[in-house]
């Protein structure tokens, strides 16, 4: 953590301190209740407190951040010969609390793969197998996948800059899609190019990000 407090006392930063101790307390309750599936839903706070601490510590490193990304917004709206009434509604959308959103949303992805990674090599040295089996089998308890869903609905229609935050509500719902797409490929013997392909379509296609909630859900 001393390398990460520097790091933030120098820029304001607190993205690495956050991130540590976040893993950190996602792996402790992995630990103690040796449930992945609680671990992945943890994120949901860990990510709501992180964009807090966001807003709260580091608003000074918002506030800049946020200016630079407008100015290069305003200046590759200039290049594609886009007008000022255009360009005016973009640069200006991005705001400290989205980037707060955004930048707590990828601490918390980060967290749980940085978990569930250590957790695959644990059970490497101890149990050979023994993670595939639990996150082909990770699931979100029924009504906290209704409410996580109710609320991210909510945050799209609210609009900026809730949208944002909307990932997080979907983040375990998310991670558990991509389980029951191993799942899915495990029992049905699809080889790891189609997994590949799944993973792209994730990537590249907003719907389909979606689409895993809706399976998840479902």
């Amino acid at each position: 953590l001393l390398p990460a407090v520097i790091f933030a006392g120098v820029t304001g930063d607190i993205g690495t301190v956050l991130l540590l101790v976040g893993t950190y307390l996602l792996a402790v309750i992995l630990r103690e209740s040796v449930s992945l599936s609680l671990a992945v839903m943890a994120s949901v706070p860990l990510a709501i407190l992180s964009g807090l601490c966001f807003l709260i510590f580091s608003a000074t490193f918002l506030e800049s951040l946020s200016v630079s990304f407008n100015d290069l917004l305003a200046d590759l709206n200039k290049e594609i010969g886009q007008e000022n009434v255009t360009t005016q509604p973009i640069t200006n959308s991005l705001t400290t609390h989205q980037l707060a959103g955004l930048l707590a949303t990828g601490n918390a992805v980060i967290a749980v793969l940085s978990v569930m990674l250590g957790r695959y090599w644990q059970s490497i040295l101890y149990n050979p197998g023994g993670f595939s089996g639990e996150f082909r089998g990770l699931k979100v308890p029924r009504l906290l996948a209704l409410a996580l869903c109710v609320v991210a609905l909510l945050l799209l229609f609210l609009g900026s800059p809730w949208v944002v935050w909307s990932a997080v509500a979907v983040l375990p719902l998310t991670i558990t899609g991509f389980a029951l797409i191993h799942s899915y490929a495990e029992h049905s013997g699809r080889r790891l190019g189609w997994l590949a392909l799944m993973y792209a379509l994730w990537f590249i296609f907003d719907i389909a990000k979606w689409l895993w909630v809706g399976l998840a859900l479902i």
